[in-house]
């Protein structure tokens, strides 16, 4: 049953709630468990693995990786992201970061509805999504044609400016003014997301994130 809620906190996931990184994570799942079926461009995989390292363009990077899947049928995508989550569900309590999770609980006892917002896709983000009660997520939405993925992605990305176009369109659709809201992040990509709410908390860790918080007065909360 769908709430209607005057206010909500939206959390970055990767780093923010929880201590692995999905997207690499279920990379490596699927390198181990799936291969031959599917086989990753070792190429392609290290043009990801650089970008990532660099961490200069999340954007570019996140596009990237989901070509990485171009040309493998949606079916067995989903079906290996169902696997992955099924063994993340094994051990979730030890995944979870305790911190932020606490205050993600006291936004749903105060009545705040709670939406992930992700560069990763909902498939990967379920177990926690399950373990913690979220109410929905705004994440990555793959292209399929015909049964096959295509190796893109349908707007709004959800990285850097992205979320916050996402987290916009979503409180428009509800109603709810963004002034009464509430935005968690550990990176710098996530600003703009927390610029878009009326409270922000950035997650220490990342010091030009830290910066930005000092220099807008937001909260910093250790994970």
């Amino acid at each position: 049953m769908e709430h209607d809620y005057k206010s909500y906190a939206f959390f970055d996931v990767d780093n923010t709630l929880i201590k692995i990184k999905s997207m690499f994570s279920f990379l490596e799942f699927i390198e181990k468990e799936a291969t031959p079926t599917v086989t990753i461009n070792p190429q392609a995989k290290e043009n990801f693995l650089a970008l990532a390292k660099q961490n200069q363009d999340r954007n570019l990077a996140n596009k990237v990786y989901y070509q990485l899947f171009k040309g493998i049928e949606a079916s067995l995508f989903y079906r290996l992201a169902q696997q992955w989550a099924d063994r993340q569900r094994e051990g979730i309590a030890s995944l979870l970061l305790g911190n932020t999770v606490k205050r993600l609980q006291e936004h749903k006892n105060s009545g705040t509805g709670v939406i992930f917002v992700s560069g990763s896709f909902p498939e990967l983000l379920a177990p926690f999504m399950e373990e913690l009660d979220a109410d929905g997520c705004l994440a990555t939405k793959i292209e399929a044609v015909n049964g096959v993925l295509t190796g893109e992605i349908d707007a709004p990305q959800t990285i850097g400016e992205g979320k916050a176009v996402a987290v916009r369109a979503f409180l428009a659709e509800k109603n709810v003014p963004a002034e009464q809201c509430f935005a968690y992040g550990d990176d710098i990509s996530d600003a703009p997301m927390l610029h878009a709410v009326g409270t922000a908390t950035a997650i220490i860790g990342n010091p030009l994130l830290e910066q930005e918080a000092d220099k807008y007065h937001w909260e910093k909360l250790h994970a």
